[in-house]
This record gives C-alpha cells, structure tokens and sequence, in this order.
C-alpha cells in the first residue's frame, strides 16, 4: 500500500451489531518520525510494529496507558478492568493494574464525525506521555463522534488502531448499539473493542507477531477465521454475542495465544 496514508477495512452493521473492536483496523505504512516527548521510541509506526515491545520485558518493564476521553464519554470501569485483566494474561510487564491508566477528561471535540487526520491532530495535541526508559506508554482517545469514512458504506467504525500504541475508541457509536431492550451490556462492547485493538498493536493476527498455525481470516484483513476469537472480524448482533460468547468478552483463542507465546508473550 502508498505510503502515509491510512486504509481501513469497513465492516457490516446490523441492527443491535455488534462489531469486534478493529471495526476499522489501520494497515498503512504511518509517518516515522519519532512522538513527541520521545528520545527514542517511534510512536507513529504502523499497528503491531512494535509488538515484541508489548510482549516481552526485554526493554520495557512497565506498561502504562494514557486514556484521554470527551465529556460524558468516560468508558465503564468494567471494561477497563476487563483490559487490566487481558493486559496481564498476556504480557510480560510488571503487574497491570487500573492504577496504570491515567484517565484524563479532554475537550468535546463538537464534531459528529472524525477522520483519520483529525484523530492523528488530536493526539498531537492532547497526548502527554511517550515511551521512555523502562516503560511503554500507550494511548487511547474516547471520542464522543463516529468515524468518518468516504468508502464505508456498511456502518459504523467502533474503534481502530491507527498507530503502534495508539487507539481511538467511537464510544458514540458504541454506545448506540448497546445497552437498548435486547442489546449487549455497555461495558461488554467496550471491553471487547478496546481488547481487540490491542490485539492489533500485539500485531494480531500475522501482523508484526507472525502465524504458528495459520488462522488469518484474509479475505478480513489482520482478523482471525475463528468465529468465537476475539480477532473475529465481526460479530453481527447482540444474540450472536450472547450465544457465541455466553454473554462475555470473547478471549483470543488457542491459536492466538500460541502465537503471541511464539513471540515472547504469555
């Protein structure tokens, strides 16, 4: 693909969908010049190109996460224990915990949608903390529009990784398809969408963390062909949810985990 610009992958919604959290999942080639704050560590390469920088403790010890949200979109704290929880299932950091996510409360954006320039300026702006010395800093902004996308037609975008520690999250949109008579439970999506993108910045799946046993689902990008994984493209509605996952956030699967052991996780 050219350089410096960002694809996305659209994906169906349904009424009551719900869509797995890479619901726009970056596979560009992003800038490489280093994040501001940052000596060393480039924060604005691709999504799973730093995945060994997650996984492993070779360089970083510690992970802490910058979660930067809009007014009145501050995510469940059950869905952030949920990545609390999968964080330290699966990285070799020292132990996780809600301590290390620093949540900031930011200006309303008054957009009812955003692109992908506007995600990349707003991190520019509001984003504090870079990787230095033994900790990998991650960050995340909560948004109170949807994704704005010329080429989808099929939806809306729930959340996506854009950049190697980066994440946006459409709580908007989220919130609109959860939470209703029959719908899903709010922190459910939110856990499952924000797990999901950081099996992407994992490099999930055979991007930046490579295949044991093959399971990409290609004709879906960097998702997995597994319709109970967590890195399923999609799932359509809230029954599907509750009947395929019984009513939890989807775990990575056997042919995830192996993967992510392969490549220095747990």
């Amino acid at each position: 693909m050219p350089d410096n610009k960002l694809f996305i992958r659209p994906l169906k919604k349904v009424f009551l969908l719900l869509i797995i959290g890479c619901f726009l999942y970056s596979c560009s080639n992003s800038p490489t010049s280093t994040g501001s704050g940052s000596n060393s560590f480039n924060s604005k390469k691709g999504p799973g190109q730093s995945a060994r920088a997650f996984l492993t403790s070779h360089n970083y010890t510690k992970l802490k996460i910058e979660l930067d949200y809009m007014k009145g979109y501050k995510p469940t704290g059950q869905a952030l224990d949920s990545l609390v929880a999968f964080l330290n299932r699966r990285l070799h950091k020292n132990t996780i915990s809600r301590s290390n996510i620093m949540l900031t409360q930011i200006s309303d954006g008054n957009q009812s949608s955003y692109t992908a320039s506007d995600l990349r300026n707003m991190e520019a702006k509001n984003r504090s903390h870079f990787t230095s010395g033994n900790t990998l800093w991650t960050y995340i902004q909560v948004l109170d529009g949807n994704y704005s996308d010329s080429s989808n037609q099929n939806g809306k975008v729930l959340g996506l990784s854009y950049y190697n520690t980066s994440i946006a999250i459409f709580e908007k949109a989220i919130r609109s398809i959860s939470g209703g008579l029959g719908g899903p439970p709010r922190y459910k999506v939110e856990g499952t969408v924000i797990d999901h993108e950081f099996g992407h910045l994992f490099g999930l799946v055979n991007n930046g963390t490579p295949m044991v046993q093959d399971h990409q689902d290609t004709a879906h990008g960097h998702h997995c062909n597994v319709k109970s994984c967590l890195m399923y493209y999609a799932v359509e509605t809230s029954n599907t949810f509750n009947n395929v996952f019984n009513g939890s956030i989807p775990h990575i699967g056997h042919y995830g985990v192996a993967d992510l052991q392969a490549n220095g996780g747990k």
